[in-house]
């Protein structure tokens, strides 16, 4: 699958759902879409179904590549996964009620369901990515990113410890830089349901594009992260999958154990930037996102190199998926048009 501006392949036919009579059923992704044809006025409700059960099919077969090298990885890893039966029953339920919100024309119903769907799926796949990335034998690289602290002037330790001693900080730091999950379940709602499927689309490719490209830095340049005393949970585990001490992971638990980029920097700007204005979130959801990048040093045990490459993934992601939608309709535009 390419990414071209002029394939527009995250806005192909058969990601609209539109309540207008259709004669043939879109079955592929950018031009090499096929069809299926239907006979005038024969339009029955198993056609209809055929027609909106596979929303945005191109994400959905990049969803599957993943899961496909994972499962060919996997293979020649030694590890297993386990925690699969919850991760798809939260996939076809999102999916069932984005189904039903198609066939009964509620479109910010349908976009919500289609869209978590999505998320779930492509997170249980790229948490299977990273992991196997986080198994190459490569260096740590603790020494020369807590160089570039020091070099910028950024004392991790003393920055911890002053925030670790003052209670309220360390509280709206922390629940800041925990926020994610709400986020996304908030974000995909608020944007399906004010009629912006055009910003969840754009939303989930900038986060799929980043997870991928975080996971293969990450695995090349792996770290543990600065840490006082015991090293943190998320670290421990991360040092366990290296070592080989771990060998079988739940995929349902979804814990990211990236160091660099800072994943979190990543989430932090996209979910900003799918909030621009004209939205009316934009200044609570900006706000919320700013408390979140200041507390990824602290919460997060990140070096300051770790949340630079992490905008600049999230830029060059931004970048790559506004240059793919230029001339892409918007679908909050296109339904008003046929209202």
């Amino acid at each position: 699958m390419s990414i071209q501006g002029s394939a527009q392949p995250f806005f192909d036919a058969s990601d609209e759902v539109d309540s207008t009579p259709i004669r043939s059923v879109p079955v592929g992704v950018g031009h090499r879409a096929e069809s299926i044809s239907v006979a005038p006025g024969s339009v029955s409700s198993l056609t209809r179904f055929a027609e909106v059960a596979l929303y945005s099919p191109s994400a959905w077969t990049l969803i599957g590549a993943v899961g496909m090298v994972d499962f060919l990885w996997v293979e020649r890893s030694g590890l297993s996964f386990g925690g699969w039966g919850r991760v798809v029953c939260i996939i076809l339920v999102m999916w069932a009620l984005g189904l039903y919100g198609a066939m009964r024309g509620l479109t910010g119903l349908a976009d919500m369901g289609h869209h978590m769907a999505q998320w779930v799926a492509f997170l249980a796949v790229n948490i299977v990515f990273t992991y196997l990335w986080a198994t190459l034998p490569m260096p740590l690289q603790d020494a020369a990113f807590a160089r570039i602290n020091a070099a910028l002037g950024f004392h991790w330790t003393e920055w911890f410890t002053w925030i670790a001693a003052r209670p309220l900080p360390r509280v709206i730091l922390t629940a800041a830089y925990g926020s994610l999950l709400i986020q996304i379940l908030g974000s995909v709602s608020y944007l399906a349901l004010t009629g912006r499927s055009d910003r969840n689309r754009e939303l989930l490719w900038c986060v799929m594009l980043t997870a991928l490209v975080s996971a293969v830095i990450s695995g090349l340049l792996p770290a543990t992260g600065p840490f006082v005393g015991s090293l943190p949970d998320i670290e421990v585990a991360f040092m366990a999958l290296r070592s080989g001490a771990v060998s079988h992971i739940d995929v349902s638990q979804l814990k990211g154990i990236v160091t660099m980029p800072s994943f979190h920097t990543v989430l932090a700007i996209l979910f900003t930037y799918a909030h621009r204005p004209p939205s009316r979130s934009f200044i609570p959801v900006a706000l919320l996102n700013l408390v979140m990048l200041i507390s990824i040093p602290f919460a997060g045990h990140h070096y300051v190199i770790d949340i630079v490459a992490g905008a600049a993934v999230a830029a060059v992601a931004i970048g790559v998926v506004r240059m793919a939608n230029v001339g892409a309709p918007s679908v909050a535009r296109a339904s008003a048009s046929n209202a």
